[in-house]
């Protein structure tokens, strides 16, 4: 078996490593009819959804210099995360990357806009933490596409060394903030593919296995 150089692979979390497309949706919803007061329908979030907070609130129309109520959506996120059992699944295929990785001599990292305890949580859930090295989540840093959240894990590592996976425009632009090479992560059924394609990752893939090929032929 080929030996990968020492490199250092970073996952996003949600519609990277779990499917958690519909849950997701399913507690914005509940959060934004209850702080807005009004209900909010699945197809006027479809359109309106983005994983990012600040384009979240601009979308809906909340001025981001109300931190009071910015916070309250944070927290409310937060408390319904850990209250609610949501139905996530790991997607086909990346269980088998994290151990053919690790065998490679791969270190993996996890970085996430999610909050710690909802993210250790899931983590636990589906035996996940050994496979990473490290984890930075929303409320550990300044948010993506800030890449504090990368620099706080991997910022004594070459940057030709570090490459991060995802599914949003906030992990490519996260990325390129770092200055390393990145993969749109495209096999999320909620993943925006145009918008992160728009943003030139380094490479693109549509399944998990196939990001695993990329690694091998950009380190091998």
């Amino acid at each position: 078996m080929s030996i990968l150089r020492t490199k250092h692979i970073i996952f996003d979390f949600d519609g990277t490593v779990v499917d958690s497309y519909h849950a997701v949706l399913l507690g914005v919803q509940t959060v934004l009819s209850e702080l807005l007061n009004r209900p909010i329908l699945l197809d006027e979030l479809k359109k309106n959804y983005s994983p990012h907070l600040p384009e979240l609130l601009q979308n809906f129309n909340i001025p981001q210099s109300d931190l009071a109520l910015t916070k309250r959506l944070a927290r409310r996120w937060s408390e319904l995360a850990l209250e609610m059992e949501f139905d996530y699944v790991l997607f086909p295929g990346i269980l088998e990357s994290f151990v053919q990785l690790r065998q490679l001599g791969a270190t993996i990292y996890l970085w996430t806009a999610r909050d710690r305890a909802s993210t250790v949580k899931i983590l636990e859930n589906f035996n996940l933490k050994n496979h990473f090295t490290d984890f930075r989540c929303g409320d550990d840093t300044a948010t993506k596409p800030s890449p504090d959240g990368i620099s706080a894990m991997v910022g004594h590592i070459s940057k030709d060394d570090v490459v991060v996976i995802g599914d949003s425009h906030m992990d490519i632009l996260g990325a390129k903030n770092f200055g390393c090479r990145s993969i749109a992560a495209l096999w999320c059924q909620g993943a925006d593919r145009e918008t992160v394609l728009r943003h030139s990752p380094d490479f693109f893939a549509n399944t998990p296995l196939e990001c695993l090929e990329i690694i091998r032929g950009m380190y091998v």
